[in-house]
């Protein structure tokens, strides 16, 4: 104050020098008495306005001064007026240069009053990309009251912290000064660091490992901890926001800081209550019950003053990454934006409110029409992050809130036309979310077997766009592979194929595998499985990876892929029916170790694969494994995954798990599981081969007629082929029975199950199989590229798995799939020889044959009894000319359905579900079973335990499949037992 005084005074000397210069210029020789009373009255109204300050007591002057108009000031002569203003007028200019001067030389922080404060900087948007949402900063408030007294020094480094705008300066000043900063200095310094690291993610690491942040955040700890209810809430907020931000997580300075703020909630203003939440949510550190019955006693009693949307976005956000879910605090809120509107609103404020709700599965359909009319207003128009965002929110909404589906409708339509402004990120993002919408919305899990038409009839317009875009706007290859993965997945979920795109990204997934991710392998080979299109290139760099970087083997861990992503590589290899032993293996290895560690789901359709492929190799330890979870946790297996592990046993193993299927058979509420009509079908195949290769009555079992009867109507149909061998044969009078059961032969069980053409004359069956019933072998197929040995060039080895394993039967030798393998192995085991006719084959050739073998029978009593051509029964063709490729399918029960309802999802029974038999009274066979199989499995536990407890023989096993191998033999020696028992 009397710097200020002293510089006041000499700048108004230097102006009343000034001034009285004037005065004697402007006065004439006669001096002050003969001015003009214009003249005097002009400067003496100047000095008082000049000099008028220096008597005002808060400058240091007096009120008793006397006025300019009460002194009687004596005429002076012009000379010596000029001259005594002249040198007033130097002296002052002098003292007022010299203490600007030395004001310059001095810190500008010496400028700042006491009460000078941080400068308010503005809180920055919100990121709403998938990978890092709502990036929210405090604004850096000014600290007045709620600080306690503050050092000189401390306004200093506040001043030029808040100038700096690189984390590089504001670390350097706290190598330098940190011993000086107060906490309002530290939480400063962190908060500048952390909002470098949400606009830089890169730098995170940077800052973290930082010798001087690391000073930083102990001595911020150490200070906070000493007392930290004498931290302001604006402090306490900001350094969890600013720790959050920066991924530095010290559970004690959280837990503290937490339930300080839960005893005085009352005095955070509600942004720092947002910011406490919200860095909570990003650190996903769950506070107690507590303090979200303090966080919901404030909102009740200040949301309608005090919480804006943003700051309640930031909350419901915060609230979404913790995994709370906290009905009353959504209702409240969702009542409070329904009454205020999202008038003022920012679209990311917006975007994030409807991710965090969908994301917390709170459905309330006038919210989410609320979000949907503001989000449509210049949709256009808005940031890419952020409609990326409300897609995604609305997509994931739609099968829950009609109106997120409507949504969805209009933002394909708006998008359409403007896709060229979307970056290649934004474009897969975007066509993601179509493609969810689509698979939520317009693909019930009910739907029968999806199988993309030949030629899209019903194009998808925003799909049409998409492709057009990858394909002929933009290059290629300026998608990385993680937007192709996501683009190709949306195609695929919008059921829209091109084949021309399909071979374009195949061969970039070819060329760059070792880019991919886990899970983008899982997600490739699933995508092009589900679209029908097989390239072998791509499989054969696929399995590449997935055998180099042993995904199966870590399944589960960080090393290897997740349990459904091991589920979703075995379906994608059965769906495009391309056996590969070396991976089946590892995973046969995987599931006989950690079958309890899989969904039942997940398992089902790694049966399911096994079983189309034919893998009889891996199969009897597998399903003893399986079944025998199975049997311990009936409940959790729901029918479709049930009705799958029946059928995969039968087919694959049959009698080495039969005890196991009998153990969950006589289970309470096995029947009572809501089986869908091909589970029915799929069950009697198990119902089958136990007449078939054990001789048991089957008919006399509960269940046992029902699951024939569904059977029985649900194959009644046939292949095209099949049809044409059946109008030749009749053609040329060969008695013959067309897809129909065979009659039993004397001698042998019934075979239960219907065949293509049956003869009972020479006891002989034909099966006309087409190529969905073969199989390609990829190491086989695989060894003929690498001896450039292939009739066709590898670029061209693409297309519908149908017309791929025509082209490479011509290399290789193709083995039939699982049930085509077992409808022959149970026609052999009831007196029938097998002959199978391929889908190249003529159908003339074929019964010109069998009429000349139907009259050698008819005309010589004693027929030889030689087999049919070995090479027919083996799967391979008897006449080698061609015909036009079928690729109809038969009625064969092959359960593709059931596992593509796993595939996507599905839980529930089919619409035309079979009513659940009655309970009728046990007959005396199957209660007679039922005693036999409870001692049977009272022998094989008591056998296993005796190999337990021997530690020469535990030594024997080095691995799970081995022990498997061991248990499944104990299992079929154990059952046949109790049959010879019986006997």
């Amino acid at each position: 104050a009397q710097r200020a005084h002293l510089f006041g005074c000499l700048v108004v000397g230097a102006m009343a020098g000034s001034i009285a210069a004037l005065a004697g210029a402007s006065t004439t020789a006669g001096g002050w008495a003969q001015s003009t009373a214009s003249s005097k009255a002009t400067i003496l109204a100047t000095s008082a306005r000049v000099v008028a300050p220096v008597a005002c007591p808060a400058f240091g002057g007096h009120a008793g001064a006397p006025s300019f108009e009460s002194v009687d000031c004596p005429p002076l002569a012009p000379a010596s007026a000029a001259a005594a203003s002249l040198t007033l007028a130097l002296v002052g200019r002098k003292a007022a240069t010299w203490w600007l001067r030395r004001r310059r030389r001095r810190p500008k922080a010496r400028a700042v009053p006491c009460r000078a404060a941080a400068v308010e900087a503005p809180a920055p948007d919100l990121d709403l990309e998938p990978a890092a949402l709502a990036r929210v900063a405090p604004p850096m408030a000014p600290y007045s009251l709620q600080e306690p007294e503050r050092t000189k020094a401390s306004h200093v480094i506040q001043h030029r912290l808040t100038a700096e705008r690189q984390y590089q300066a504001v670390l350097s000043l706290v190598e330098n000064y940190l011993h000086k900063f107060d906490i309002v200095n530290m939480s400063c310094a962190m908060h500048m660091c952390a909002v470098t690291a949400r606009d830089q993610q890169l730098l995170t690491r940077q800052i973290q490992s930082d010798v001087n942040f690391m000073n930083l955040f102990h001595t911020t700890k150490e200070t906070v901890m000493k007392d930290v209810s004498a931290l302001s809430a604006r402090s306490a907020s900001n350094i969890l926001w600013s720790c959050a931000r920066l991924n530095v997580f010290d559970s004690e300075l959280f837990s503290a800081v937490t339930q300080d703020a839960t005893t005085r909630m009352e005095t955070y203003p509600a942004q720092g209550i947002g910011m406490l939440v919200f860095a909570l949510g990003l650190v996903e550190q769950r506070p107690r019950a507590s303090f979200m019955q303090a966080l919901l006693r404030e909102l009740r009693a200040r949301i309608a003053t005090e919480f804006d949307v943003h700051t309640l976005s930031v909350i419901v956000y915060g609230l979404m990454k913790l995994g709370v879910k906290d009905d009353r605090l959504m209702k409240l809120i969702t009542s409070h934006l329904l009454n205020v509107g999202l008038a003022g609103a920012s679209d990311e404020t917006v975007a994030c409110l409807a991710y965090a709700f969908m994301k917390l599965e709170y459905w309330d359909e006038q919210i989410f029409e609320l979000f949907g009319e503001s989000c449509l207003e210049g949709i256009v128009d808005m940031d890419e992050h952020v409609v990326n965002m409300i897609c995604l929110a609305f997509a994931e909404s739609s099968e829950k809130v009609p109106e997120a589906d409507a949504v969805m409708q209009r933002l394909s339509k708006v998008l359409q036309g403007s896709l060229d402004k979307f970056s290649a990120r934004g474009l897969a993002t975007i066509s993601y979310a179509m493609g969810k919408h689509k698979k939520l919305v317009e693909e019930p899990l009910e739907a029968k077997r999806p199988k993309p038409p030949r030629v899209n009839l019903n194009p998808d317009p925003f799909a049409q766009e998409l492709v057009e875009q990858v394909t002929k706007k933009r290059s290629i290859d300026s998608f990385t592979m993680a937007e192709l993965n996501l683009i190709n997945y949306a195609l695929m979920r919008l059921e829209y194929r091109d084949d021309d795109f399909l071979r374009k990204v195949a061969e970039q997934f070819v060329n760059f595998a070792p880019e991919l991710s886990t899970i983008e392998v899982c997600n490739v080979l699933y995508a092009f499985a589900r679209q029908d299109f097989l390239h072998v290139g791509l499989v054969q760099a696929m399995t590449d990876e997935i055998k180099r970087r042993k995904m199966i083997s870590g399944a589960g861990s960080d090393d290897g892929c997740s349990t459904e992503g091991l589920a979703c590589m075995a379906y994608s290899l059965g769906q495009l029916r391309v056996k590969d032993d070396e991976l089946l293996d590892e995973i046969a290895k995987y599931l006989c170790g950690n079958v309890r560690d899989m969904e039942p789901q997940q398992t089902a359709m790694v049966l399911w694969s096994m079983t189309t492929l034919n893998a009889r190799e891996v199969a009897e330890p597998v399903f003893s494994a399986v079944l025998e979870d199975v049997a311990t946790r009936l409940d959790e297996w729901g029918h479709v995954s049930l009705s799958i592990a029946m059928w995969g046993s039968a087919t694959l193993v049959g009698h080495s798990s039969y005890l196991w299927f009998f153990e969950s058979l006589f289970q309470k509420g096995f029947w009572a599981k809501g089986f869908s009509m091909q589970g029915y079908a799929m069950i009697h195949h198990a119902f089958a081969t136990l007449r078939a290769e054990a001789g048991l009555k089957v008919d006399e079992l509960r269940g046992g007629i029902l699951c024939r009867r569904v059977y029985e109507e649900m194959s009644i149909t046939s292949s095209i082929q099949n049809q044409r061998l059946a109008d030749r044969l009749r053609m040329q009078g060969i008695p013959h029975a067309a897809n129909s059961f065979p009659p039993v032969l004397e001698g042998f069980d019934e075979v239960g199950l219907r065949v293509d053409i049956a003869i009972e004359a020479l006891k002989l069956v034909i099966e006309v199989e087409g190529p969905h019933r073969m199989t390609i072998p990829l190491n086989d197929l695989w060894q003929k590229v690498v001896d450039e040995e292939l009739s066709v060039p590898l670029k061209d080895l693409h297309g519908r798995p149908d017309e791929v394993l025509a082209q490479a039967r011509e290399d290789v030798e193709c083995g039939l799939t699982g049930p085509a393998a077992f409808k022959r192995r149970l026609l052999r085991k009831c007196g029938w020889r097998v002959v199978t006719v391929s889908f190249d084959e003529n159908e003339e050739y074929i019964a010109d044959a069998l009429e000349k073998m139907v009259a050698k029978q008819r005309g010589d009593a004693a027929v030889e009894e030689e087999e049919p051509d070995r090479e027919a029964e083996s799967g391979d063709p008897v006449a080698v000319e061609t015909s036009e490729v079928d690729s109809a399918e038969s009625s064969e029960i092959t359960g593709a359905s059931l596992a593509d309802e796993l595939a996507m999802g599905g839980t529930v029974s089919f619409a035309e579900g079979v009513e659940e038999e009655e309970v009728l009274e046990l007959t005396e066979f199957e209660e007679s079973l039922r005693e036999r199989h409870k001692e049977a499995m009272q022998e094989l536990k008591r056998r296993i335990m005796q190999e337990r407890g021997d530690a020469a023989a535990s030594a024997k096993y080095s691995d799970h499949t081995s022990y498997r191998r061991f248990q499944a033999g104990l299992e079929r020696e154990v059952f046949r037992e109790m049959l010879l028992g019986d006997a």
